[in-house]
């Protein structure tokens, strides 16, 4: 561990450039409205479950549990020692960087289902003709689609095998999908032959069907695509704002050394997405936060703490230009019965560097006892936004003062209370603000998915 805190302040250090920025800042102030209700999460994954008939030699996939269950009852597939197997979880819509699992059958000899995601793995040689094409030209019959495998390793997916068995005395075929190599090696003993690989799968999920990542955290909102095609998109209306994401938010306790000492909060994490680019809305990582995230009783009532947002910075500050994909510092703080937040966006923390999709980015940031926000963000070893500071404290502490003259007429009319609120330090006895948060805002129009990886937050000198 300690060698783990060495590594991270090194690279901090190493960013950190020499311009301060001061506090002559454009500000824009917003606030955001409690509205305690249960969140709607979205599962964007679907078990891609399996089962084994031994009279027909064959293995039947499908994600749809009706279809499984119509196999054991009804055709016989119930040989597996589990009786029902479960090779990993699928995306069940479309996703860049997927493709759809198609399913074929054929009778006799065969008794055959055969899967294929007409890809071909990088390197290999494509075939003349792609697989779908083929098995019907040899008398299989089109099923459906299972779902979508990933064609790249996206974070938390694993590589998805093919196997099969061909008995030339019988005609009979059988087909198998596996991610363990154990699993492959013992068909490969029993005469199957492997396939290559098909595609990437996740076989580590949450409760709701959500995707996981060791070390990490996946945020994303799957549309209702029936309201696409209906014209909507993705829901943004009350009371429904909030539906459609999957693991909106989370929060959790930092690492706390040598309290009576410590005087900065530090997180650092890497960050890529392979579709937020050019997408509305925000997302949110927060320092000094003390708020006790339930996604069953959802309110941003209380949020204390200076971060960095994701995208959602173009209309909060007009006359920088197009400010997509760029990253900006926020400040909140409680409004004074702790219904709803208060929340100022500083526009001369806007960075210049402009978020690619499928670009792996590493961010630093810290925030110390006396009153300042710093981050930095690298692509590797090239410094991509220098490591800068923002004096924030007085904004936090008198953030009425701040709201641009222009803000406080039509149409905005932006009025706060005048009230002091003193910048918030840690109680290390309770945890009290040493928390970080990491939420998506729940205005984005469109599906995406973000990987935050190899996230460390903790407390220092």
């Amino acid at each position: 561990m300690k060698q783990k805190i060495e590594h991270i302040l090194s690279v901090t250090l190493s960013l950190k450039g020499q311009r301060i920025a001061g506090l002559g800042a454009f500000l824009f102030l917003t606030s955001l409205v409690a509205n305690a209700v249960p969140l709607n999460e979205k599962s964007p994954l679907r078990p891609l479950y399996f089962v084994y008939s031994a009279e027909s030699n064959d293995y039947f996939y499908s994600i749809n549990r009706n279809d499984i269950d119509s196999a054991i009852y009804n055709y016989g597939y119930d040989d597996l020692p589990s009786q029902i197997g479960i090779v990993g979880y699928v995306e069940a819509l479309h996703r860049t960087h997927t493709a759809p699992l198609k399913r074929f059958y054929k009778g006799a000899p065969q008794n055959d289902h055969f899967y294929t995601t007409d890809w071909v793995e990088p390197g290999t040689t494509p075939p003349e003709r792609l697989e779908s094409e083929i098995v019907l030209d040899w008398g299989w019959a089109y099923e459906g689609v299972e779902g979508n495998l990933y064609t790249y390793q996206v974070p938390g997916t694993v590589p998805v095998y093919r196997l099969n068995k061909y008995n030339g005395n019988t005609g009979d075929l059988v087909h198998y999908f596996a991610t363990d190599r154990y699993d492959i090696q013992q068909k490969l003993n029993q005469g199957f032959v492997n396939d290559g690989l098909k595609g990437y799968i996740y076989t580590n999920v949450t409760a709701n069907a959500a995707p996981t990542v060791n070390g990490g955290r996946i945020l994303g909102r799957r549309c209702d695509y029936s309201k696409i095609f209906g014209g909507y998109g993705c829901n943004d209306g009350a009371p429904n704002s909030r539906d459609d994401y999957f693991n909106q938010g989370f929060n959790l306790p930092s690492i706390v050394y040598n309290p009576s000492a410590t005087a900065s909060h530090y997180v650092s994490f890497d960050y890529i997405s392979y579709d937020w680019s050019q997408r509305t809305g925000h997302q949110d990582i927060m320092l000094r936060n003390n708020v006790n995230y339930d996604p069953n009783n959802i309110t941003w009532g209380a949020f204390d703490g200076f971060g960095l947002i994701f995208s959602g910075a173009g209309w909060w500050c007009p006359g920088t230009g197009d400010s997509f994909d760029k990253v900006v510092v926020e400040i909140w703080r409680p409004t004074a019965d702790g219904r709803s937040t208060e929340a100022l966006v500083d526009c001369s923390t806007l960075s210049n560097a402009r978020l690619v999709n499928g670009v792996k980015y590493s961010f630093s940031m810290k925030s110390t006892h006396d009153g300042w926000f710093c981050y930095g963000i690298n692509q590797g070893s090239n410094i991509i936004e220098p490591y800068r500071c923002f004096y924030v404290k007085d904004k936090y502490e008198n953030m009425h003062s701040h709201i641009p003259e222009h803000l406080r007429k039509e149409p905005y009319k932006l009025k706060y209370s005048t009230r002091f609120v003193p910048y918030p330090i840690p109680n290390f006895s309770t945890g009290a603000n040493t928390k970080y948060t990491l939420v998506h805002a729940n205005d984005a129009k469109e599906d995406f998915t973000s990987y935050f990886l190899n996230i460390n937050s903790f407390w220092w000198y």
